[in-house]
């Protein structure tokens, strides 16, 4: 394991759980960070565009990368209790925005109500990390030596699709991407 990659993600994490909630926004942040891609915390995009002048949504994470036809939404959730609502207002956000993955990640451990979750959000094309899962996430991402091939398993690990238009730029640089 690579422990110069993982240490700024540890540090993040023990600095920021004093503000609840944010604490997890920006350690998810760091793993996207770490590994070149664009990062935002907390965007407001606002719905203008496509006809909706009335709608503003707000991401925690909004993560992008040249080649990636559309940004990587992350919903972060640090509550007690888990629901599907919370599941249904990021189905609801996604329902507006053109993404290449969509991910929901929670500090809740595994257990069997959080299953019903994963599969809900599976079903909907959302990827879903629990607290536990997470944490295995980053331990696979910081053995990979390389940023190109940290970038390449963060793309992977999500299932983003990759644009028609940029499907070429992937190929060349993670060749392991299929049709």
């Amino acid at each position: 394991m690579d422990e110069d990659f993982l240490a700024p993600c540890i540090d993040e994490r023990r600095r920021l759980v004093e503000k609840e909630g944010e604490w997890l926004e920006r350690y998810v942040e760091s793993f996207f960070k770490l590994s070149g891609f664009g990062t935002r915390r907390g965007l407001r995009v606002n719905m203008d565009a496509k006809n909706l002048p009335d709608v503003t949504h707000e991401f925690d994470v909004v993560a992008s990368l040249p080649g990636l036809g559309a940004p990587i939404y992350v919903e972060c959730k640090d509550v007690g209790f888990f629901k599907k609502e919370l599941v249904d207002v990021f189905v609801g956000k996604l329902t507006d925005v053109d993404y290449s993955a969509a991910v929901l990640v929670t500090s809740n451990q595994a257990h069997s109500e959080l299953e019903k979750y994963r599969n809900y959000c599976s079903r909907k094309g959302i990827a879903f990390f629990d607290g536990n899962e997470i944490d295995v996430f980053l331990n696979g991402l910081a053995g990979v030596g390389d940023l190109v091939g940290r970038q390449a398993f963060i793309v992977e690990r999500l299932g983003a699709r990759v644009s028609e238009k940029k499907r070429g730029f992937f190929w060349r640089f993670f060749g392991w991407l299929r049709r």
